[in-house]
């Protein structure tokens, strides 16, 4: 079995990340609205329990040719419970107090070059273990039904679909520790 490393991305990664992230068939499945350099911040919820943004952890699998872009990306949005007295949403995320359980809405992409190379399969378990993510309890991923490669690569790392999850259509997976 292939693995990966994953490391903190840089500026420079993003950028590299860019020049790839817009193929057709990657925004097919991230929505044509996503933006490399502009993840989501805003709050979440988990089993009906409000969650505010804590962080956002970026990262990539770079190959031996550092002249290229990473081969893959990652990112994982956490968020925490409110601490007594804070009001999800209503103070800047820097003045807010989170704490355990977390839980890390994720996404992935691979380069187009490498599709075939497995990397995608090495990389979702990777992310879990990651030192980054310790935290979190709980990973989310939303897999649109017909991503078929993405379905596999998140039940082959031990994502369950949600129970009320649709057949058809954007999917909710879940990753329990």
């Amino acid at each position: 079995m292939r693995t990966v490393s994953l490391i903190l991305a840089t500026e420079s990664d993003m950028k590299g990340v860019a020049t790839w992230i817009g193929h057709p068939e990657i925004l097919r499945w991230l929505g044509t609205a996503f933006k490399v350099t502009t993840p989501s911040h805003g709050d979440s919820d988990l089993d009906g329990q409000p969650r505010g943004h804590v962080r956002t952890v970026r990262l990539v699998v770079r190959d031996h040719d550092r002249a290229q872009p990473p081969v893959a990306y990652a990112c994982a949005a956490i968020y925490g419970t409110p601490a007594p007295g804070t009001v999800v949403g209503a103070t800047e995320p820097e003045d807010a107090e989170y704490t355990a359980p977390f839980h890390a809405s994720v996404m992935y992409a691979v380069r187009p070059d490498c599709w075939e190379d497995r990397i995608g399969t090495a990389l979702v378990p990777a992310l879990l273990k990651h030192a980054e993510l310790a935290e979190a309890a709980v990973f989310l991923a939303g897999i649109d039904s017909k991503n078929e490669g993405s379905r596999k690569v998140a039940e082959g790392a031990g994502f369950v679909a949600e129970p009320d999850a649709p057949a058809t259509g954007h999917r909710m997976y879940r990753f329990t520790r």
